[in-house]
């Protein structure tokens, strides 16, 4: 697992500032026996964080036994990460081997100004980390590109890539770069979902006529897939084309703002083939996970985390490094491991379970128990497609506090919604040209026209808020 090849010191860093920014309070006892070393490595590493992170963090005191920090402005938690990831030789190392590029002892050393033993154990640890994940299991060539490319999209977002700018053609990169702009606008998404969308059209091109790989292209997509299909389509050999959108496609939407049915997600070979067949293996996954977080299979955001994990796993590694934020979390995912590797051991669905997937999928799970309170899920009542997209369409836009997941579904009736309206996780958008009986839990039906979408975006974000609370 790449955890356990990551330097310690950096390791131990990136989970104590999690700690400290999940938390008011932490014990400085707890965190001393959370990574397993004296109270005063622990004082040392705060000093080291309090001035290495100076610009996010004002300071960071102890007192009585107990640590609290402060932050000089508002800050997620990936930024943090990536400042304490981006010293690490390991990973900065493994991203360029990846790339199929071989990295000498002496260069290592050269390169990085450091000692012939701290660079032969760089070079091991990037080795044994290679071995540990493609030489366990006997993989096709294709899954194995697959893999290598979800490694590289996902370390992308924790390397400094300005300091291995040679590692990528200029021509190619500028391509990406104005593909991945024609999707999203850098200014509202954050820094490393912008790398990470670069990244991946990058490999298409780059990686295309080298590194062939197949996917089964399934007949309902979106038009995220139909884009990608036409600006990817100059750069890209026919007969890779559609895999190439494909893969693409599927990871910009995970990367993004994935929701519970859009058709993507549901198209991915891996998810129709599971979720069609009425599987045993799957369903009795829904009910391992969903008691886990104590939620109803049929929760939407539960669904979400499901097709997640199906699809990761599929692909044999997540989006994401995942760090804990309390020893409980620690606990959990243990446990969860434990789990779920007696499931597979049963019914034999992956050749084995990535523990890469597992640490996402913990902490995860603990954020859609935690989350699902707030998050509403929005589904459309419409008499025609073409209502129900510009309905669909307006509440994107309109909301992008994220607070929303709207089914992608078609519904005409209100009775073809598969869930229980009266849970209050869920809110219906009905135009007013379908007649529905009033019930005691019509607070969470909001009507919608096309003559009066202003106001109802109005009331349906009262609604949504008032639930909230």
């Amino acid at each position: 697992m790449i955890y356990s090849f990551i330097e310690k010191k950096i390791l131990r860093h990136v989970i104590l500032i999690s700690h400290l920014f999940a938390n008011e309070v932490v014990e400085i006892e707890t965190m001393a026996q959370t990574l397993g070393v004296s109270t005063m490595t622990v004082r040392n590493d705060l000093l080291f964080l309090e001035s290495y992170l100076s610009d996010y963090v004002q300071s960071i005191v102890t007192s009585n036994g107990r640590i609290t920090m402060t932050l000089r402005k508002e800050t997620h938690l990936e930024d943090l990460v990536f400042l304490l990831l981006k010293q690490s030789l390991v990973l900065k190392y493994l991203f360029i081997t990846l790339f199929d590029v071989q990295v000498s002892l002496s260069e290592l050393t050269t390169t990085e100004s450091v000692s012939t033993t701290l660079a032969r154990q760089v070079l091991k640890n990037v080795n044994d980390c290679l071995q540990s994940e493609f030489a366990e299991f006997s993989i096709s060539d294709s899954q194995r590109e697959l893999k290598t490319r979800m490694m590289i999209i996902c370390l992308s977002q924790y390397v400094d890539l300005e300091s291995i700018g040679e590692l990528f053609d200029n021509t190619i990169l500028n391509q990406a770069i104005q593909i991945a702009r024609q999707f999203f606008n850098p200014k509202t998404i954050s820094k490393q979902q912008m790398i990470q969308t670069v990244i991946t059209f990058y490999l298409a091109i780059d990686r295309s006529l080298i590194h062939y790989f197949d996917i089964e292209i399934p007949s309902q997509t979106n038009h995220i897939y139909r884009q990608i299909q036409i600006v990817l389509k100059p750069f890209v050999e026919p007969e890779s084309l559609m895999s190439e959108s494909f893969f693409a496609s599927l990871i910009i939407n995970l990367i993004h703002r994935p929701y519970i049915d859009d058709p993507l997600i549901n198209a991915h070979p891996y998810i129709f083939q599971q979720l069609n067949n009425g599987s045993e293996a799957i369903s009795q996954l829904a009910l391992l996970l969903a008691k886990e977080v104590n939620l109803n299979r049929s929760d939407p955001i539960f669904q979400l985390a499901l097709k997640q994990f199906l699809i990761f796993q599929w692909l044999d590694f997540p989006l994401q490094l995942t760090f804990y934020t309390t020893p409980l979390q620690h606990k959990q995912c243990d446990h969860l491991m434990e789990l779920l590797m007696k499931w597979n051991q049963h019914y034999r669905v992956f050749p084995y379970i990535n523990p890469c997937v597992i640490h996402y999928l913990a902490q995860y799970m603990i954020l859609v128990g935690k989350m699902s309170r707030m998050y509403k899920t929005i589904f459309i009542v419409a008499p025609t497609i073409d209502l129900h997209y510009i309905y669909r369409h307006t509440i994107e836009e309109f909301f992008s506090d994220k607070f929303i997941m709207i089914d992608y579904t078609f519904y005409q009736s209100i009775q073809d919604i598969p869930l229980d309206i009266d849970n209050q996780h869920y809110i219906v958008v009905c135009d007013r040209s379908i007649q529905i009986q009033p019930t005691e839990y019509s607070t969470q039906l909001i009507y919608f026209s096309i003559q009066s979408i202003e106001k109802d975006l109005v009331r349906l974000h009262q609604c949504i808020h008032q639930l909230i609370q």
